[in-house]
C-alpha cells in the first residue's frame, strides 16, 4: 500500500519492509531499472495512477519518496510545486519521478512528455535535477529520458561540475 498523497516517506522508514529476499533497495541508484524495482513494489497493485518522487543525495542515494499525486485510470495531474517542495524540505540533490499505468502499457502518453519537460525545466531553475521519468506497466516499464534524451540536457551537472572545479 502506498503512502496517501502529497505524503514523503523517509527511506530509512520504509527501508525496513523492503529489505529481504528480492526485496532490496539499491544502496545508490545508478539507473532506471534499481528505481522500477522499488517503485514496483508500490504501486504493482494500484488501479489508478499514482506519480512518485524519488529524492536522492548528491550521491545518487535515496533519501526519501513522495506520493506527488493519485489519479484516475488513465492519468494523473503533477505540479512541479508538488514535485520539488518535498524535494526541497529534504534537500534532495535530484529526483527521480516514476508512474504506473493501471492499462498495463508502459508507452509514455503525450501528457507524460509534457509533464516530464515541465518537472525537468522547473527542476533546472530550482537547481534540483530531474533525472529522469519512468512509467511502469504489467508489459515492463519505459524510461522517458530513454526515449527523449534531449529533455534531460545536462545543463545542471555541467554548471555543478564547474563550480566545484572552481571551489
Amino acid at each position: 500500500m502506498t503512502p496517501s498523497e502529497g505524503q514523503t516517506v523517509c527511506i530509512r522508514e520504509v527501508a525496513p519492509r523492503f529489505r529481504g529476499r528480492a526485496r532490496k533497495i539499491a544502496e545508490t541508484i545508478d539507473g532506471p531499472e534499481a528505481v522500477v524495482q522499488f517503485a514496483k513494489r508500490l504501486l504493482r497493485d494500484e488501479p489508478r495512477e499514482h506519480l512518485l518522487a524519488l529524492h536522492l543525495d548528491a550521491r545518487s542515494r535515496p533519501m526519501a519518496y513522495t506520493v506527488v499525486s493519485v489519479g484516475s485510470l488513465t492519468s494523473t495531474l503533477a505540479h512541479p510545486r508538488e514535485v520539488f517542495t518535498p524535494a526541497l524540505a529534504v534537500a534532495a540533490w535530484a529526483v527521480v519521478l516514476v508512474h504506473n499505468h493501471p492499462s498495463g502499457d508502459p508507452t509514455p502518453s503525450p501528457d507524460d512528455l509534457a509533464v516530464a519537460e515541465r518537472i525537468v525545466k522547473a527542476g533546472r531553475l530550482l537547481g534540483v535535477e530531474c533525472l529522469d521519468s519512468l512509467v511502469i506497466g504489467y508489459e515492463g516499464w519505459a524510461s522517458i529520458r530513454g526515449l527523449q534524451p534531449e529533455l534531460f540536457a545536462d545543463e545542471i551537472r555541467a554548471d555543478r561540475a564547474a563550480t566545484r572545479d572552481a571551489a
